[in-house]
């Protein structure tokens, strides 16, 4: 038996070993000229740096599972569903292989250049692709689910429809690859370059994106529900919520330091009015530390989202939802939370902060009218000039909050927790 044998070294040309059981048999830098290895069982064997360009593979039973072909040449090879899971490609040359319907679950393909390969329902699944070469190459057939796609190189390849859920994207740049109806579920994809992107089919819900480039990106209609996008690149992108049922959804979404100031969150319906209207869901989203400076998040959704620190000076939040949001520490001078009506017919819809933490909020200026403040903790809020007509402050807690000016016409005061005057 050939079971385990070292053939290493040894010229092995012309040679029938098709059908044998080869399981872990050692063939590395051994002169494989012509050999015969159809339907063979080459289980975890050892092929580095051997030519397997005139070699005969294939067959329904070949099996090349965790099979070392590192650095090995397999030009021109047809592996059609070929058994490859978690083999070790490393620095193998690769030119014109056809892997079509071939399993390659966990296989190493770290640096492969698969420009010239044949991909056409190939399973990659938990496969690693650092720094492999994909340009231009059409994946939609590709299964990818947890592979590990780090610096790839991926320039006008066609990921439609792919499903990329638990894979690895760090540092890929995006920006001219085909990306309608991806799932990037729970996908790693820190530093990732979207620039410019259409992602309103795109899933991204759970993704890390910390540190993403999303200048320009169109994420209408976009599912981010509790993805990671600490520190990430928004600027200019068409971020103003979504439409109908298809809105853009942040629901638990990581925003933690994201500069989205001077943006605006929502967008008018037809005729003025509520339908068709656009709107953001960031109900339960972490926003601290965000810059939010003069942005207009009118109608926002921000039910138990969290604010700490988040700088909200001259945001707009006219008719927004925060009951249990927390704005600790944020800075929310001349913030205009004015509940106005949206036509002169509609009902005026007041902006909800109840349960809201505010302590040391900086709320100086800010505009407040028909605001629900309902058991609102402002303890040491300061709150110079700010204009409360109409607000309901029902057990809000002011203590050490600062009330110099126009603190005036509350609708309800009842059991208000006020400074103690010296």
């Amino acid at each position: 038996t050939l079971r385990g044998a070292n053939l290493s070294y040894v010229d092995l040309s012309g040679r029938v070993l098709n059908r044998y059981d080869l399981t872990g048999t050692n063939f590395s830098f051994a002169t494989l000229t012509d050999l015969d290895l159809r339907n063979a069982n080459l289980t975890g064997a050892n092929f580095t740096k051997t030519d397997l360009t005139t070699v005969l593979l294939g067959g329904p039973d070949l099996d090349l599972t965790k099979a070392k072909l590192i650095e090995a040449t397999l030009t021109g090879k047809d592996l059609t569903k070929a058994k490859l899971s978690g083999a070790d490609f490393t620095g193998a040359t690769l030119t014109k292989v056809v892997f079509t319907g071939a399993d390659l679950t966990e296989a190493i393909l770290h640096g492969a250049d698969l420009t010239t390969v044949t991909l056409n329902d190939l399973i990659l699944t938990r496969a690693k692709l650092i720094k492999a070469n994909l340009t231009k190459k059409d994946l939609t057939t590709v299964a990818l689910v947890g592979a590990d796609l780090t610096e790839a190189i991926l320039t006008k390849a066609v990921l439609t429809g792919a499903d990329l859920t638990d894979a690895t994207l760090n540092k890929v740049n995006l920006t001219t690859v085909t990306l309608n109806d991806v799932d990037f579920t729970r996908a790693h994809m820190i530093e990732v370059n979207l620039t410019g992107k259409d992602l309103t089919t795109v899933v991204l819900t759970r993704a890390d994106l910390t540190k993403a480039n999303l200048t320009g990106a169109n994420l209408h209609n976009t599912d981010l529900a509790y993805a990671v996008l600490q520190d990430a690149v928004i600027v200019l992108g068409l971020f103003n919520g979504g439409v109908d049922k298809n809105q853009t959804i942040l629901t638990g979404a990581d925003l933690t330091g994201v500069d989205l100031s001077n943006r605006k969150f929502y967008k008018e319906g037809s005729g003025g009015g509520y339908s068709g209207m656009r709107v953001i869901d960031l109900t339960g989203a972490t926003l601290i530390d965000a810059q939010l400076i003069n942005t207009d998040m009118r109608y926002a959704i921000l039910v138990d989202a969290k604010l700490i620190g988040a700088k909200l000076q001259k945001a707009v939040l006219y008719n927004s939802t925060v009951d249990n949001a927390n704005f600790t520490n944020a800075n929310m001078t001349e913030t205009d939370f004015t509940a106005v009506g949206y036509t002169t017919y509609d009902v005026i819809r007041p902006v909800i902060l109840n349960n809201a933490t505010l302590i040391k909020a900086d709320l100086r200026s800010a505009v407040i009218n028909k605001a629900q403040l309902v058991e609102a903790n402002l303890t040491e809020a300061k709150m110079q000039y700010v204009e409360l007509p109409g607000a309901n402050l029902y057990k809000a807690n002011l203590t050490g909050a600062h009330l110099e000016g126009r603190f005036t016409n509350p609708v309800s005061y009842t059991h208000l927790t006020l400074p103690t005057k010296a």
